[in-house]
């Protein structure tokens, strides 16, 4: 059971990493048309760059570092520890800002998601760190001297 423990680190972080890209893309490849979904205006050149910024570079960046994260065993719980401060601190402002504004139906599929992924993500986190952990260090006896000469 314990050798699932990556593999289903891995699978979070990079489901993550394409919710991400699919956020981010949306932004990059056009700000106005994704704006205009969510009646939001950019009137200025400068509003799109801000939005391209803000709502496209930030969450492709952590694609990218959720995606490295991913290859290596030794990053798998940062990468876990990533999401779910990520996921946990959208879902927190989320809710701050509908709960006195409203738009809940509106916002239910992404409270759901980062409800989802933050669970995940936690799951992904105590499964690792009860799962045992292989040292690279060498055996005591070989590093005591005890080795073959």
């Amino acid at each position: 059971m314990a050798r699932i423990a990556p593999h289903f680190a891995r699978l979070v972080l990079l489901f993550q990493g394409v919710i991400l890209t699919l956020i981010a893309s949306r932004i990059l490849l056009d700000p106005i048309g994704a704006s205009a979904k969510d009646q939001i205006s950019l009137g200025s050149p400068l509003a799109v760059v801000v939005a391209q910024i803000g709502l496209g570079a930030f969450p492709l960046a952590a694609a990218i570092f959720v995606a490295v994260c991913a290859l290596s065993t030794r990053t798998l719980r940062a990468g876990l520890a990533f999401v779910f401060i990520l996921d946990l601190t959208a879902l927190a402002v989320r809710l701050h800002a509908v709960l006195p504004a409203g738009g809940f139906p509106e916002n239910r599929g992404p409270l759901i998601g980062e409800t989802v992924f933050s669970l995940l993500a936690l799951a992904g986190l105590v499964w690792q760190s009860s799962a045992p952990r292989r040292s690279s260090e060498p055996p005591a006896a070989a590093a005591a001297g005890g080795g073959l000469s």
